[in-house]
């Protein structure tokens, strides 16, 4: 037999176990990186998760708006008392389950929260509009407030003081709550409507019920 030949046979009765040894070389790879890259990514997301917790709270932008009854309301005149803030129109079929939730809320919260309620059109949310409207729902004049003002101002409030989106249609707006420590910062915001089978809509009482436990505990941090 040639020495090239003997050569050959070697290299052909090695090959199994080579491919044997490269295949477990593999899987102790893939087992190492499974093993410790997985705590790395943990900890990277929870670094992500605290940087996010540490950014400062929003705070409402300065403003100026008016009540149903004329008078001037301004983010200053504001503080002092934690509130709920909402913002909907006169005529908008949904915003009217949102107030059946505010009147759950004027029902269930200590008088010291006050509830906002800001319109998004203006121009047909006269003050007359919102006594109305008010009216309607049974509104207590000295805790919940109606407010209007101009269009660009409210987006500002919404855009600024919230993070919702300014939408070019401002029937387009948010559906949420908004709850507000008594130093104008933004504490959370909450899902009032829940929408189930075929566009079903229904208060959530899980939302609501959260909102009332978190602003009963703001008043006691006071």
């Amino acid at each position: 037999m040639s020495a090239s030949n003997a050569t050959d046979g070697e290299s052909r009765g090695l090959s199994p176990a080579l491919w044997i040894f490269a295949l477990l070389a593999i899987a102790g790879a893939v087992a190492a990186f499974l093993v410790f890259a997985r705590p790395l990514s943990r900890h990277a997301n929870a670094e992500e998760a605290n940087e996010s917790a540490m950014e400062p709270p929003r705070r409402l932008p300065d403003f100026e708006l008016s009540s149903m009854t004329g008078e001037k309301v301004t983010a200053a005149s504001l503080r002092g008392r934690p509130s709920v803030v909402e913002f909907f129109f006169t005529t908008c079929p949904i915003c009217a389950l949102m107030n059946q939730g505010f009147q759950r809320l004027q029902r269930e919260l200590p008088p010291e929260v006050r509830l906002i309620s800001i319109t998004v059109d203006p121009e047909h949310d006269t003050a007359e509009a919102l006594q109305a409207y008010a009216a309607r729902h049974d509104a207590d004049p000295a805790r919940w407030l109606f407010l209007r003002g101009e269009l660009d101002t409210i987006c500002d409030v919404m855009e600024q003081g919230f993070g919702y989106m300014r939408a070019a249609n401002p029937a387009m707006h948010s559906l949420r709550f908004a709850l507000v420590d008594a130093d104008g910062e933004l504490v959370k915001t909450y899902s009032p409507i829940e929408f189930g089978d075929d566009d079903e809509k229904s208060l959530s009482d899980a939302e609501l019920s959260a909102l009332v436990r978190d602003a009963r505990q703001l008043l006691t941090k006071r």
